[in-house]
């Protein structure tokens, strides 16, 4: 080798090359191709209750029959509201029909008294009149 071509060799050992920044080239986008779904496995008919979906669906189930149970027991309290409130209502129309009757009772028996006190007096005056 010559001289030339040996100072050539220790001058790219001694200095690094320079890296020239070059701008970055536009990526080429293409248009998505769509792609057909793939088919979808069957499901199971019936979860298992020891999957996770299994228990969702358990705990779902519960809430609803406690949602059907609370809104029976509503249903049930309303119709016994309405019977207590009918109970009460003929409860009123009896005890007044009650206190009229008793009323008149307090009315005969007021009249039978003074019919009985004006039989005495007649009786005491007749006793009176006829021994002399």
């Amino acid at each position: 080798m010559s001289k030339k071509e040996e100072e050539k060799k220790e001058e790219k050992a001694a200095k690094p090359p320079r890296v020239v920044a070059k701008p970055a080239r536009k990526a080429i986008i293409e248009k998505r191709k769509r792609r057909a779904a793939m088919p979808m496995k069957e499901r199971p008919k019936e979860i298992r209750s020891s999957t996770v979906k299994g228990k969702i669906a358990e705990i779902q189930n519960e809430t609803i029959e406690i949602q059907k149970g609370i809104a029976a027991f509503y249903e049930g309290v309303g119709e016994l509201h309405e019977s207590i409130s009918a109970q009460a209502k003929e409860n009123r129309e009896a005890a007044s029909a009650i206190f009229s009757g008793a009323q008149d009772i307090q009315v005969g028996i007021r009249a039978l008294q003074s019919s009985i006190n004006e039989k005495i007096k007649e009786n005491a005056d007749y006793v009176k009149n006829f021994y002399g």
